[in-house]
């Protein structure tokens, strides 16, 4: 008789996969690594989070990066546009602020929601050493980024958007197939980098110096970046420190190394959007 009770309670098996998928997925989610669904889980959260916020899913409004080692999701510009006209997001005061000490032009946004919600936040980029016309470039971009910033902080939703992307130390764009959720090409991606035909210098005293030596070297001849570019660049997080040091200061060279990967993500991403 208990058999046949433990039989009636059981589940059938298809709802006890769904059951165990669902789990998995909300431990997933939670833990922040999209990487390790399925597609088709992929494609189900995907789906599920436009809905939850209105948004259209076919104008890909979030699209995938690497971040801290796990794959997870960013907003788009048309997330944030689409989410400031179903939320009433309105913006009702910018206040800029350059400070010539730091080099930093920040943009700060205030606005509020049709319920009546007040937020504010800030974007910020780095203008230093940079000609008229930039300038006036960069101060449009922190303004770009206080109102997306704001955006989202409005509408609850704790992540990146599209403009924090281009210059991101750590962040790798992955494409993800739309209509599978299949991951496209190497996955994690290598970095940028890394990868060079000639290793460090073995008769360097310093490994580890010679370790981000040879990373920095590959990041030179990727940009393409002339003799005066490269000594400025060296100057900039080094200073006078010869390349052959005896005493290398091993973090400047790191620092150095995490730019040049930075502004090579930043040239492939714009590149990508250019031939998109």
């Amino acid at each position: 008789m208990s058999d046949n009770a433990e039989l009636v309670k059981a589940p059938p098996p298809a709802e006890a996969d769904h059951r165990a998928a669902m789990e998995l997925m909300e431990r997933v989610v939670i833990g922040g690594d999209l990487a390790k669904l399925t597609p088709s889980q992929r494609m189900t959260y995907y789906t599920r989070l436009c809905a939850s916020l209105r948004l259209n899913p076919l104008t890909q409004p979030f699209k995938y990066i690497v971040l801290q080692n796990r794959l997870t999701l960013y907003a788009t510009k048309d997330a944030t546009e689409q989410l400031r006209a179903s939320r009433g997001v309105s913006i009702t005061r910018l206040e800029t602020i350059f400070e010539d000490a730091a080099g930093l032009c920040t943009v700060t946004a205030y606005g509020k929601d049709r319920t009546g919600r007040e937020d504010v936040e800030v974007g910020v980029v780095n203008v230093k050493n940079i000609a008229a016309e930039a300038l006036a470039n960069a101060r449009m971009k922190a303004t770009t980024k206080a109102k997306r910033r704001l955006t989202l902080s409005l509408c609850g939703l704790g992540i990146l958007d599209e403009s924090e992307i281009e210059g991101n130390f750590v962040a790798a764009e992955v494409t993800v197939d739309p209509e599978t959720g299949e991951i496209q090409g190497e996955y994690p991606p290598r970095d940028p980098l890394a990868e060079t035909e000639r290793g460090p210098d073995p008769d360097m005293p310093h490994p580890d110096a010679a370790h981000w030596l040879h990373k920095i070297g590959a990041g030179f001849e990727l940009l393409k970046l002339g003799p005066e570019q490269i000594r400025e660049k060296w100057i900039e997080f080094c200073g006078d420190t010869p390349v052959m040091s005896d005493e290398p200061d091993v973090e400047a060279l790191r620092m150095l190394y995490d730019h040049l990967a930075a502004a090579f993500r930043t040239w492939r991403y714009v590149k990508r959007k250019g031939d998109a």
